[in-house]
């Protein structure tokens, strides 16, 4: 799949300076930040869908 998006021209020449120099493909780094993200950002499946529960109501006692 292809992702796209813009960045700050400094931001990328760094990026692809930073590539260059470890060795890798634009794409791999990205793959590893990508998965990185999604490790510190993405909720459990059971919390992402939770649903609101009934406020419970409170009698008032007549005296």
């Amino acid at each position: 799949m292809q992702i796209s998006g813009y960045v700050p021209r400094e931001l990328g020449l760094k990026f692809k300076i930073s590539c260059t120099a470890k060795e890798i493909t634009h794409s791999e780094a990205l793959e590893q930040m990508i998965n990185n993200w999604l490790e510190e950002n993405e909720q459990p499946p059971t919390l992402a869908k939770k649903e609101k529960s009934p406020k419970p109501t409170q009698d008032k006692e007549e005296e």
